[in-house]
């Protein structure tokens, strides 16, 4: 059973190493905010993005 645990382990890895390179390599004809949205539409997760209010406002991205 540890060995099915480790697969999933490392599968869990990579779609997030994958997620984290897809939201970081912005293409130079659209923008970051434009760009997350399509990786949370990717990942199925739009719905509870939308319900936890996670793309409103401007300050969900301003690092200060």
């Amino acid at each position: 059973m540890t060995a099915k645990s480790d697969e999933v382990q490392k599968a869990r890895w990579s779609l997030i190493q994958q997620t984290f390179d897809e939201v970081c390599n912005v293409p130079s004809n659209s923008d970051f905010r434009g760009n997350i949205f399509c990786v949370i539409a990717h990942l199925g997760l739009q719905l509870i993005a939308k319900e936890e209010g996670l793309l409103d406002g401007d300050e969900w991205y301003n690092p200060e």
